[in-house]
């Protein structure tokens, strides 16, 4: 009875399931596509579409035309990393950010930028506005010397921000940083084109002075003492670990107060992080142009200005040059910090002077005493030969002579031992000192002659502007 029972439950289950289980597609040969099957295929999956991206737009900004110009194109992405990394050495920052370091030549000027992106047929550079102001396009000069056409393809005059396009790919590029992560006081560098002298791009070092330095108007830099001068606008401010972390800006080296330019003063770059938040909307097309005031006309005309003469001229440069080189320090020996090096140098050569004198003196103190007394116990043991000798009526011929006691060639021995060794320990450390003489020295020498070459170049573009006028 029992197993009656348990055969009819059975296949009342069996009933019941096996009709789903027949027909499940996951094994089921009749719900297969027979056609994909055969040919190969897999089954494709649907996508589902991302929402519609909107890239943000300005709005209450003047244009010469229509205001703002809508973002048109896609950007590619900027080359950004969060990782932590390690201060890198001099050499191995300009390494990996000079080959993205370019040189900018508009009509008016000349300055420098970055490449920021760069895909297989094309690349992005970012600059500042003032470099294209009233421009389309510029020629871009890459560190391998090759020149190129770019267009301008975004500009925002507000932020003093743009950027170039140009038409060749797989370029080395710049890697962003956090500019809200530096402190007052960290090391910057700067890379770039001062004075637009075409080349090798300059590397100067300095610190940051301020983190948020506030115009007038109303924009806020990174106030640094990195060398900036004009040309080095569009340049890129750079932190220890090689990263962009502003664009240096030369735009208000016009400026003075109580009669003191700025710009040879006060050295400024925008934080990178500002650039950040624009950057995709200028690649797609975003143009923010200030408009020019026109003046009201005047009544009557001023009355000219005699040209400079060239003797004015040849001294406005010389000024030029004798301002530059005031400005930097460490290239003279008169130099107070270099004096003080070399004092400190000094000091420690006469410590260790004194100490080897000191020493010396201590050997011949400790062992001059015990030569004598082994020489006056020798004579003295001569002496009662002599004595004997006589006494016994013996000739002075026949007295024995006492050989010198071997204590006082042991004595002697260990005494220019112990001297030679201390002589040693002078000289070596006498001349680590001397070395580090010859490279405060040698120092002095490089940046004076790093100092004259840029006052020469200051020089000379202000003899051309003088003669300009």
């Amino acid at each position: 009875m029992k197993n009656g029972k348990y055969i009819v439950s059975t296949a009342l289950i069996a009933f019941v399931l096996a009709p789903s289980v027949a027909f499940a597609s996951w094994w089921n040969p009749l719900s297969w596509s027979w056609t994909s099957f055969l040919s190969g295929k897999s089954p494709a999956v649907q996508q589902v579409p991302p929402p519609s991206q909107t890239p943000p737009t300005s709005t209450n900004l003047n244009t010469p035309s229509a205001g703002v110009v809508a973002p048109t194109a896609t950007p590619i992405s900027v080359k950004n990393t969060t990782e932590k990394l390690a201060p890198l050495s001099n050499a191995k920052i300009i390494a990996k950010v000079k080959p993205a370091i370019v040189y900018i030549d508009v009509e008016d000027g000349d300055a420098s930028g970055m490449i920021l992106q760069s895909a297989a047929t094309y690349s992005y550079i970012l600059t500042n506005a003032h470099v294209v102001v009233g421009v389309s396009s510029a020629t871009i000069t890459l560190q391998s010397g090759k020149s190129i056409s770019a267009t301008v393809v975004g500009r925002d005059e507000n932020t003093d921000l743009a950027i170039l396009k140009i038409s060749a790919g797989n370029l080395p590029t710049v890697v962003l940083g956090n500019s809200d992560t530096l402190a007052q006081g960290d090391k910057v560098f700067a890379l770039g084109y001062p004075f637009g002298i075409g080349g090798d791009a300059v590397f100067t070092d300095g610190i940051v002075s301020k983190t948020k330095a506030s115009t007038s108007a109303g924009q806020t830099y990174i106030q640094n003492t990195a060398e900036i001068h004009p040309g080095n606008s569009g340049g890129a401010l750079i932190d220890q670990y090689g990263q962009v972390v502003g664009v240096t800006s030369a735009s208000y080296s016009d400026q003075k107060v109580q009669g003191v330019t700025l710009g040879e003063t006060i050295k400024l770059a925008i934080p990178i992080n500002t650039a950040k938040a624009l950057i995709p909307q200028l690649e797609s097309g975003l143009s923010v142009v200030v408009p020019v005031a026109t003046p009201a006309p005047t009544q009557a005309a001023a009355p000219s200005t005699p040209a400079p003469t060239e003797a004015q001229c040849q001294q406005a440069g010389q000024d030029a040059y004798d301002q530059h080189m005031a400005s930097v320090v460490g290239i003279s020996t008169d130099d107070p910090t270099v004096q003080s090096l070399l004092a400190d140098i000094q000091s420690n050569e006469d410590r260790i002077k004194s100490q080897h004198d000191s020493s010396v003196a201590q050997i011949h103190a400790s062992n001059d005493p015990l030569i004598a007394a082994a020489k006056d116990s020798d004579a003295k043991l001569q002496a009662s030969f002599q004595t004997s000798a006589a006494l016994s009526g013996r000739p002075a011929s026949a007295v024995q002579q006492v050989p010198p006691s071997p204590v006082i060639a042991q004595i002697q021995a260990q005494e220019q031992t112990l001297i030679a060794q201390a002589d040693a320990n002078y000289r070596s450390a006498y001349s680590q000192w001397e070395a580090q003489k010859q490279k405060v020295l040698t120092d002095v020498e490089n940046k004076k002659t790093a100092a004259e070459s840029a006052a020469n170049a200051a020089k000379k573009g202000a003899y051309a502007g003088c003669m300009a006028q």
